[in-house]
């Protein structure tokens, strides 16, 4: 249901000890908060400072547990698996885990790496760098965020898999992103400024 009800200001008078209660008074403190969620002109918004604040932490918010994996086949070729990405709306730090490997290539090994990466005002960041074995390593890091970045996860193949064009995959699995028990709000990615985070 839509009020449509006007923000009125209160003013210190009004409320100053010993002045006798109004009607007006009255309908104002009842009505204000209900203008303010509408949206009411000359209300007060909502900022993202009044949202919960991540701490890093061991309550799951996203998760993808499947195993991924990318495959490169031949000398010159890059398998590149974007395992996972998760916009933030929300300042603070949160915690990725994460395991990954890549396979035994014919005429060869696996290796190439798996990356954490943080997006922010269109610039990456390479937050960690793990360098793939044949058996799946497990990886937890806290990452400091602020609203609009990008946290990403990133495998990659050797450039040239087997040293003389078998074939590679890259594997990643159990992904998740986790926090200290804060509701998580995802948001999508986008360069910011100006803006106020606390």
């Amino acid at each position: 249901m839509i009020y449509g009800y006007d923000y009125r200001l209160i003013t210190e008078s009004e409320t100053d000890p010993y002045q006798p209660p109004t009607t007006d008074l009255f309908k104002a403190l009842a009505k204000n908060p209900i203008a303010m969620f509408e949206g009411a002109q000359g209300a007060p918004r909502l900022s993202l400072g009044a949202l919960p604040r991540l701490t890093a932490g061991n309550q799951i918010r996203s998760r993808i547990d499947a195993e991924q994996l990318a495959t490169a086949t031949g000398v010159s070729v890059l398998a590149r698996l974007e395992a996972y990405s998760f916009g933030m709306l929300q300042s603070g730090t949160v915690r990725m885990s994460f395991s990954h490997r890549s396979s035994a290539g014919s005429g060869g090994s696996g290796g190439g790496n798996c990356q954490l990466v943080r997006v922010r005002g269109g610039a990456s960041v390479v937050v960690a760098t793990y360098v793939n074995t044949t058996t799946y390593a497990n990886r937890v890091i806290d990452v400091p965020v602020l609203p609009g970045d990008l946290l990403r996860i990133e495998a990659t193949s050797p450039v040239s898999p087997t040293g003389g064009g078998g074939t590679v995959q890259v594997f990643t699995s159990n992904i998740r992103l986790s926090n200290g028990g804060e509701d998580l709000w995802p948001g999508i990615p986008a360069p910011l400024e100006g803006m106020t985070y606390a």
